[in-house]
């Protein structure tokens, strides 16, 4: 739908779904609700940085990227173990790097996002039945977004239940 908008300039297709994860928290076990993500080598539009200046080198297997602020707010590290759970099964992963996610950052949503290797679902036959996407406007002054995500929950809304973070919203993480 939104390729065929003359405004947009590419879309990126991420596999993920909502999952439960545990953890050890500082006093006891902790059980957190993550958008589990497998991360997308071919993403040129969004960009993941571990700081300013330097981006996010793709996770290894049985290896976890969690945003920064999840993190510190976790009380989670580089080196912690977590433990995702789906279809009664449980994936031991590590905490290899805290990044910054931009259409995540904000403290008021929720559940966070992080992201695992690329073949994540299909190595533990976990039956993921969502996607996400981010799209690249050609000009973002001049695209009323929130307009355009109206007029697409119009065509879809039966098939998806969107969720959906505004231009405004996402730069409001870089301040």
């Amino acid at each position: 739908w939104y390729l065929e908008r003359d405004e947009v300039e590419g879309l990126v297709k991420y596999q993920t779904d909502i999952l439960s994860c545990r953890y050890n928290g500082e006093q006891e076990e902790k059980t957190i609700t993550l958008f589990v993500t497998e991360f997308n080598k071919e993403d040129e539009y969004d960009l993941l940085f571990v700081d300013g200046e330097r981006l996010v080198e793709p996770p290894d297997n049985n290896e976890v990227l969690l945003n920064y602020n999840f993190a510190k707010n976790q009380g989670l590290e580089v080196g912690d173990k977590l433990w995702i759970v789906a279809n009664d099964k449980e994936v031991e992963v590590t905490v290899s790097s805290l990044i910054v996610d931009s259409h995540f950052s904000t403290p008021f949503l929720s559940p966070n996002r992080c992201f695992v290797y690329s073949d994540f679902f299909k190595e533990y036959s976990i039956d993921n039945k969502m996607e996400m996407i981010s799209i690249k406007y050609k000009d973002i002054s001049v695209v009323d977004d929130v307009k355009l995500f109206d007029e697409f929950t119009i065509d879809y809304d039966e098939e998806i239940a969107p969720i959906f973070l505004d231009y405004a919203s996402i730069k409001s993480t870089y301040s």
